[in-house]
């Protein structure tokens, strides 16, 4: 088969991988689309739903109750967080919330387990391709009353340097090939709290994006001027997410049994 045949599939494949736990989530039961945030689902060792953010985005859902987006759906799961977590540095842009029974019931199946989080964030850019998520705002769908959310994944790399003065990732969101050309990317407005996919090129054996993907970074930022989306790098939030994670089982559990 062509190699570049290939290349198609692989990238189609990892288009759907990233997809399908990708969610977009916006303030109220109902309205106008005030503001926009992405997530990334992920199933607890206690069979829980999570949404992994950036802490910037959990006002809202603090506040409650939210309107949740799934991946190929624009019926809206409107409830409130049973459980909250921000990452208790101030320095680290990362944060999480359980999801309420319907939501959970219904986005369960689309949820990462927890070893899809990376235990690293080494990027080699000659076996590494990276991959943003999320839901830019400019890419709301307006038609009448009806208002729909549309989720991007784009393949992208790292800017020189890699990291900025605090650690962060440094991603490049540029362009991106489309039907008609090369097109300018949408402005990143929305895709904060969503995820930055490491997809690495085995050398040898049996390719999925299940086994060679892994979520390194949460984009929490953007400085236009670059066209850079800085991005919290997981080595600063793995083991507070896994931990909170049990933490949050543990909640649920006593609230169900109390």
């Amino acid at each position: 088969m062509d190699t570049n045949v290939l290349r198609q599939m692989g990238r189609a494949a990892i288009g759907e991988h990233v997809s399908q736990p990708a969610v977009a989530f916006v303030p109220g039961e109902r309205g106008e689309l005030a503001s926009i945030a992405s997530g990334t689902l992920f199933e607890t060792l206690g069979r829980n739903v999570v949404v992994l953010t950036a802490k910037h985005c959990l006002d809202e859902v603090v506040d409650g109750p939210i309107r949740l987006v799934g991946f190929r759906s624009n019926n809206a799961l409107a409830g409130r967080s049973p459980a909250v977590a921000a990452h208790p540095s101030a320095s680290v842009d990362v944060g999480m919330f359980a999801l309420w029974p319907e939501a959970s019931g219904t986005l369960r199946g689309l949820a990462l387990p927890l070893d899809q989080v990376a235990v690293d964030d080494a990027v080699d850019a000659a076996t590494c391709d990276l991959v943003i998520a999320g839901y830019p705002k400019q890419m709301v769908v307006a038609e009448g009353s009806f208002r729909g959310l549309t989720g991007i994944n784009y393949l992208t790399g790292l800017g020189q340097p890699p990291t900025d003065a605090v650690g962060r990732l440094r991603v490049l969101w540029t362009e991106m090939e489309t039907p008609d050309g090369i097109a300018k990317m949408p402005h990143p407005g929305g895709t904060s709290g969503g995820a930055v996919w490491r997809f690495q090129k085995p050398p040898k054996g049996i390719w999925s994006p299940a086994r060679s993907g892994s979520v390194i970074g949460v984009p929490v930022a953007w400085l236009e001027s670059a066209q850079i989306e800085f991005a919290e790098p997981v080595s600063r939030w793995r083991d507070w997410f896994v931990s909170t994670a049990e933490e949050i089982d543990r909640l649920l559990k006593s609230q169900s049994t109390g």
